[in-house]
């Protein structure tokens, strides 16, 4: 590695446009210094709550103050980020209780100013550190890493299980695999309730459950036809269905009547627990797929040509929302919410302004900006997805 150190002080090239980090690594000495560090650490922890996703950004934006008052406000390789906390990798040691600002690039464009601070700062080798930052409230992961529950990628690595609670409507035809389930969650608070035919599961979904279980293959009615009927029937919440084959599945499934989420038989006990995490265990946004919004107005309707216009001015209420954050100014948030929320419904961006009630619902409660920081990120996130038609 000593080699790489040398060649980056005097022969590295980088383009007009690369953002340097403090390592002066490219995009592609990063991932060969990354890959180097994964290959040597264990993929799981068994400590560890939420999934590490890599995150391999060779300019990621950061301000650090140290204790002693000092701030730097710098780019740095990133390697990794998971809901609590992001991965950096320095050229020097910085110090564990450092208050820390990342500036997380979305998917969908644009930034959210996460604060947090420095849990951990190891040598790695040569000049190079790894700061590990605890970020002060959990993100949405979708809105920056691609994650496809769809097909069995889940954000929870080890799950609590005794944290699981609410009632699960598991309709199967296999006495065995209803058996199985049950015993895969003996060590929860769910409450299972079985209906062994596509009839009765369908009549019993509106008993107030939180998320459905079903078989992919039930007799006389197959994957599709059975969320069809659900959804029909008025059912609004996850649907996990359970799969032989979960690529055939998603090959022969219409985008637009899938289930929530596929998981392939035989099912182990760690991917139904982290199945049903990811919809259990809500942060207050990860409902959210973190997708393009659209105005549900009508192209005909009277305001329709102010939606353009507005979607250019959320972008910027982000941006000060952005700003609001880093300041931890309280008042300015809670003016900007107000103001989105006052109009986003007139020009019909209803998500927009409920996101934006429960922000200032959620500052009115703590009186903190810290302790409202998911539902302030959620309502940056949303208002840079906004679209025009």
């Amino acid at each position: 590695m000593s080699s790489m150190i040398d060649s980056m002080g005097s022969g590295s090239h980088k383009s007009k446009d690369e953002v340097l980090n403090t390592l002066r690594l490219t995009a592609g000495e990063l991932n060969r210094l990354i890959g180097e560090m994964d290959s040597q650490a264990p993929n799981k922890h068994p400590q560890r709550a939420f999934m590490r996703w890599p995150f391999h950004k060779s300019g990621l934006r950061a301000e650090l103050r140290q204790p002693s008052g000092s701030m730097s406000d710098l780019y740095y390789a990133c390697r990794n980020i998971s809901g609590t906390g992001i991965s950096l990798l320095h050229n020097s040691f910085v110090y564990t209780g450092t208050k820390a600002t990342v500036h997380l690039p979305l998917l969908v464009g644009g930034t959210v100013a996460v604060p947090g601070g420095v849990m951990r700062c190891r040598h790695v080798k040569g000049l190079i550190h790894e700061i590990g930052i605890k970020f002060n409230a959990q993100i949405n992961i979708r809105d920056f890493v691609s994650v496809e529950s769809i097909k069995g990628s889940f954000t929870h690595e080890a799950v609590d299980a005794s944290k699981l609670t609410g009632l699960i409507l598991h309709i199967d035809d296999s006495t065995m695999t209803r058996r199985l389930i049950r015993h895969h969650l003996r060590d929860t608070q769910l409450e299972v309730i079985n209906a062994e035919t596509a009839e009765d599961g369908i009549k019993r979904s509106s008993e107030g459950f939180d998320i459905v279980l079903c078989d992919y293959d039930l007799e006389g009615c197959g994957g599709p036809e059975m969320v069809e009927r659900l959804r029909a029937a008025g059912l609004s919440i996850p649907i996990i269905m359970l799969c032989a084959d979960v690529r055939s599945a998603l090959q022969n499934d219409k985008r637009d009547n899938r289930a929530n989420s596929y998981l392939q038989l035989p099912v182990s006990q760690e991917q139904l627990l982290s199945g049903l995490a990811e919809f259990l265990l809500t942060d207050g946004t990860s409902g959210d797929a973190g997708g393009p919004v659209y105005s549900s107005l009508p192209s005909d309707h009277p305001t329709a040509d102010f939606v353009e216009e507005y979607v250019a001015d959320l972008k910027k209420k982000a941006e000060l929302l952005n700003k609001a954050i880093t300041t931890e100014d309280a008042p300015g948030i809670r003016r900007i919410c107000n103001d989105i929320k006052s109009v986003a419904p007139e020009l019909g961006f209803a998500p927009i302004s409920e996101l934006a009630t429960g922000a200032v619902t959620a500052l009115d409660a703590s009186m903190s900006v810290p302790d409202s920081l998911r539902q302030i990120r959620a309502l940056v996130s949303i208002c840079l997805r906004a679209r025009c038609r």
